[in-house]
């Protein structure tokens, strides 16, 4: 979106798709960088996207519709999908919970040149939880990049202090917090003169991990190799979460079943597309939390 098309060709696209029976529809928002043929084109506002989002919703009620925010590098895996889950889960549970992201990039700006934080804008609207948007992340990039790339082309380096400061207060405040990787686990938070990579966060407070992975194709190479590298790092997985699952899919079903056995790591909930509830009880989901 973003592109010049006018409102009745957004109307025609989500028509199409709906003619064609499509569950998975990804909102994609121009970025709009220097350099490149759309430079000059005028973002898209809040009300615009909203306006966008509603009609969506409307024309596709029983799609899963998914802001990219202009993110170009988008990981399909939906781990901010699940993570809302999770969220609401402990939040209809009753539970006092937040949200927690180092660095989010490939995010949509403004006009008046604020940064939506867009994982954090999904998570806090799938999940209903009161915490503030401010708290959830403390370093938001507009490049579609890695986050050590973004920060280094924005000039505004993440800082290891500043991280755990932020997460710190939040466990101070809340009972219970999720943290979203940025990115999978060999992607780099910075790396320049200073080194952080997402494992050194995760050994830094101890945390006790889930693998979101796509159920489709490559999802067997990606979750084994992965697993692998935390273990030979003595990262502790606690299981897989499988999202855009389908019953009685073969590759599906083979991929989940392979995943485990070449794994030895439990497969917890297998989310269909579109799912508006983890399909795990708080009893099953608290443990994970130690």
């Amino acid at each position: 979106m973003g592109l010049g098309e006018t409102a009745e060709d957004r109307i025609d696209m989500a028509v199409s798709l709906r003619r064609l029976g499509i569950k998975s529809v990804p909102v994609n928002l121009l970025n709009p960088i220097p350099g490149t043929p759309m430079e000059k084109q005028k973002p898209l506002d809040n009300e615009e996207l909203r306006r966008i989002v509603a009609v969506y919703r409307f024309l596709l009620p029983d799609a899963s519709i998914r802001l990219a925010g202009g993110r170009g590098l988008l990981a399909d895996q939906g781990k901010s999908y699940v993570t809302g889950l999770i969220l609401k889960k402990f939040n209809e549970s009753g539970k006092s919970a937040a949200y927690y992201k180092a660095a989010m990039s490939g995010n949509h700006r403004n006009p008046d040149g604020t940064i939506l934080p867009g994982d954090a804008l999904d998570v806090k609207a799938r999940s209903g939880i009161s915490q503030p948007i401010e708290e959830m992340c403390p370093y938001v990039y507009e490049t579609a990049v890695s986050p050590h790339l973004a920060s280094r082309l924005e000039k505004n380096p993440i800082q290891w202090d500043e991280i755990l400061r932020g997460f710190d207060r939040l466990c101070q405040q809340y009972e219970y917090i999720t943290a979203e990787g940025s990115g999978g686990i060999l992607c780099p938070l910075r790396f320049d003169r200073e080194k952080i990579m997402l494992e050194d966060f995760i050994k830094a407070r101890n945390f006790h991990c889930l693998l979101v992975a796509d159920a489709g194709f490559g999802t067997i190479n990606s979750v084994v190799l992965t697993a692998e590298y935390m273990k030979a790092r003595s990262l502790c997985i606690k299981g897989i979460i499988f999202n855009h699952f389908e019953e009685g899919n073969v590759l599906h079903e083979d991929n989940r079943y392979l995943c485990e056995k070449l794994t030895g790591l439990k497969v917890l909930a297998c989310v269909k597309n579109g799912e508006e509830h983890l399909p795990l009880s708080f009893e099953e989901l608290e443990p994970l939390y130690e």
